[in-house]
């Protein structure tokens, strides 16, 4: 695992299909990186805005100072 890996920084990470056979490598934002024990925690980015975000969807509009997106 690559140790450089900083909280907020934009990876290319595998992102598995349902069928859990296939993978595809999609951006996704550091949240969590611990050298230690190995453990690298991300959440995908899309650009697909769901017609009913669920709560653990977060949509962040073009317009939204950067100060607020916490990246």
């Amino acid at each position: 695992m690559n140790e450089d890996f900083k909280k907020g920084d934009i990876v290319l990470a595998p992102l598995s299909y349902s069928d859990l056979v296939n993978d595809k490598l999609r951006p996704s934002l550091v949240l969590y990186h611990d050298i230690d024990v190995r453990q690298l925690t991300v959440a995908y980015i899309s650009s697909k805005v769901p017609a009913n975000p669920s709560l653990c969807d977060i949509v962040i509009s073009l317009g939204t100072p950067m100060s607020i997106r916490g990246v």
